[in-house]
Formats: structure tokens, sequence, C-alpha cells
């Protein structure tokens, strides 16, 4: 996690630096989210991917979920 520990308020809640906050869900979440709003859930998994800073020489690592939802 980029979050310095004083920064987190909860499990998986986290300040920016920037005074904005951030949380952070798990698949399942966001599917009972989906359907408890009307939708049909046709996909939705973790997307893994990097991010490189080649001036810094860094490598940082990234992951999302990314779904499709259908409106019932």
């Amino acid at each position: 996690m980029r979050f310095k520990p004083e920064n987190k308020i909860q499990d998986r809640f986290y300040k920016r630096a920037d005074w904005t906050l951030a949380y952070y869900f798990h698949r399942n979440e966001v599917i009972c989210l989906f359907e408890q709003a009307g939708f049909d859930v046709k996909s939705c998994l973790y997307y893994h991917t990097y991010t490189e800073n080649r001036q810094m020489q860094m490598k940082v690592d990234r992951a999302f979920i990314q779904g499709i939802f259908i409106k019932k």
C-alpha cells in the first residue's frame, strides 16, 4: 500500500495527501452493490498492471476491479 500508517482511517479506507479519501473494495462488495442496485453482473474481475517511471527507474504495481453490469 502506498499510504502511510497515519493516513489509515479504517480497514481499506485512507486519506490522501490532498485530503480526499480512498476506499478499496473487495470484488464481492462490488458485485453485491451492483446487484442491490438492480444490475445483472456479466463479469467482475481483478485487473493487474504496473506503471513505469523510467526517469526514476521505478515500477509501481496497480490493481483494479473491472466489471460489466447490465441494468435489469
